[in-house]
């Protein structure tokens, strides 16, 4: 099948960014045929999928892409943004991918996630698939859509990994809602371990005194949820625990005067980086009262992490080792998981494989099944 694979950043180093290079390189390890639209501007022809069928990635495009939060590629958001600003940027980008879709012809288009389809009228004339992601399931739970924001065409396929993000992201919709279907897979170790010729120096640079690190990994936290982990360092540092506080971020500048001592802050390079501080870590703590994305867990487990978070629902479809679930995230609740996650056995070579079911890999068949089965019905029926 030749597929069209349409993310607003596939080459950010986001939870969404890393998602798209996975089902673009299992596409073409599968055999299939990928073009990739970015709306994300890049001048580096370094990428981990077929570079020359990356669309938009050399000329910036005339207008940003809406978001719901600012990040590294647009500052424009949802809500700032009128009727007509939206209709005037729908018109631009249905001239741009109908430019694209003169010049090839595709089975079906895959949009990694929900944001990018929200500037579409009308969904392509070939069968389509949007992902659902809890992150933005969070942003919609909390915010007021707009009506012009809404959708009103359910001509494809929501794949969601978990009720949660399904059931909010149909709120979407003001008529008639998609067909949805279900896939579990989560995250893709191998690109997570990517190598890097420096290998035993940025090993060494990760390497803290002492050993127990407790990581807080990067995250959309709010500030009340950050200041629970500074709270838990200076707690365990008043007790003189052998352990160090590392909170890990995206942005290169984070505000760190309200922040304890007892916290090291570091922006991991690369992945490569992150992956390294992961593996030179024993416990992670994710103080948030939202859901969060269970790729975090999986990428943290596969490198014997162990991850205390709060209980969700969703959760209950996650049969991982070393994951400690409490009810509350107050203070002593979450003094006390860290406490049962540093008393804890290390991981068995046998619990380090047992995340693997969740991998990319190993359930991607179910991802073409659901594209190719689809695609069938949709040629059946026209």
């Amino acid at each position: 099948m030749n597929i069209l694979l349409v993310s607003d950043a596939p080459l950010d180093e986001s939870e969404i960014g890393y998602k798209t290079q996975n089902i673009a390189m299992e596409l073409l390890k599968h055999g299939h045929t990928v073009t990739v639209i970015s709306f994300e501007y890049t001048e580096n022809d370094t990428h981990p999928f077929n570079a020359k069928n990356i669309i938009f990635n050399s000329t910036p495009l005339n207008f940003e892409i809406p978001v719901y939060e600012k990040c590294s590629y647009s500052n424009t958001l949802y809500h700032n943004l009128s009727d007509e600003n939206i209709k005037i940027l729908r018109e631009l980008l249905v001239s741009e991918l109908n430019e694209i879709t003169r010049e090839y012809t595709f089975d079906a288009v895959v949009f990694s996630h929900i944001t990018p389809l929200l500037l579409l009228k009308n969904t392509p004339k070939i069968p389509t698939f949007v992902m659902a992601e809890i992150d933005e399931a969070n942003i919609i739970n909390e915010a007021d859509i707009p009506e012009y924001i809404k959708i009103r065409n359910s001509d494809f396929t929501l794949i969601y990994s978990e009720k949660y993000s399904r059931d909010t992201i149909l709120r979407l919709y003001s008529q008639k809602p998609p067909q949805s279907l279900r896939w579990n897979g989560f995250y893709n170790r191998s690109i997570f371990r990517h190598h890097d010729e420096n290998f035993d120096e940025i090993l060494e640079k990760y390497n803290f005194e002492g050993g127990n690190n407790i990581l807080l990994p990067p995250l959309n936290l709010t500030n009340n949820e950050v200041t629970r982990f500074t709270d838990m360092a200076e707690l365990f540092s008043l007790f003189e625990y052998d352990v160090n506080f590392i909170m890990l971020t995206d942005e290169e500048k984070t505000k760190t005067e309200n922040l304890s001592s007892s916290i090291r802050i570091i922006t991991p390079e690369s992945r490569f980086h992150r992956a390294v501080l992961y593996n030179n870590a024993i416990c992670a703590l994710i103080p948030t009262d939202k859901p969060f994305p269970p790729s975090v867990v999986f990428n943290l487990v596969a490198s014997g992490v162990k991850v205390l978070a709060r209980r969700y629902d969703y959760m209950k479809d996650i049969d991982i080792p070393h994951l400690y679930l409490i009810d509350e995230t107050d203070l002593i609740s979450l003094a006390r998981g860290i406490i049962e996650m540093l008393k804890g056995e290390d991981f068995t070579a046998d619990e380090l494989k047992a995340v693997k079911k969740y991998s990319f890999q190993n359930s991607f068949d179910d991802f073409l099944n659901i594209i190719d089965e689809t695609t069938h019905e949709y040629r059946s029926d026209n």
